[in-house]
């Protein structure tokens, strides 16, 4: 009776220095809208996921139709997008899951930070390996492109930072 006593307020400790850990890995520009109201606005977090979700390539429809790609082109252009939202998916499932073992670790008595911790640093190290899968997809496509496309890339990836250094001030 007297361990259930301390259990919740170490689950709660350690759930804070998980939270916390996360937000500080999460980085600081991310955290500029807080406080603000922008995190409410649907625009906000509509823009926030569109950041999130294929990397550095993530390229609108505009400028790959300015892009002119051959049909190899097509296919690598293809294979990373399908990668990526595969990779975005499984990563998701496994966030699910984790948040689910966490509470189920959280309600018995057998809570053990060292493992909760271990499964973590095993999770991340998969996403990990999977990043830098479809990382090789992307460098594979861009390989395939001609110097004058790369440099319709380059000029869309520049106003694209440009963009957002505006948006910081």
């Amino acid at each position: 009776m007297k361990d259930r006593k301390f259990a919740r307020p170490i689950i709660a400790g350690l759930s804070l220095a998980l939270i916390s850990g996360a937000a500080f890995a999460y980085g600081g520009s991310h955290g500029n809208k807080m406080g603000k109201g922008g995190c409410d606005d649907k625009s906000a977090r509509m823009e926030h996921s569109q950041k999130q979700r294929g990397g550095m390539m993530q390229l609108p429809s505009a400028v790959i139709e300015q892009l002119n790609l051959n049909e190899t082109q097509k296919v690598a252009l293809f294979d990373a997008q399908v990668a990526s939202k595969a990779m975005r998916d499984s990563m998701r499932e496994s966030m699910r899951e984790a948040r689910q073992q966490r509470q189920e670790a959280s309600e018995s008595a057998k809570f053990d930070p060292r493992e909760m911790f271990k499964e973590q640093d095993e999770r991340m190290a998969k996403m990990q390996q999977a990043r830098q899968s479809i990382q090789q997809q992307w460098l594979g496509f861009w390989d395939t492109l001609s110097d004058e496309q790369k440099s319709v890339v380059q000029d869309y990836m520049q106003s694209k930072t440009k963009g957002e250094e505006s948006k910081r001030s």
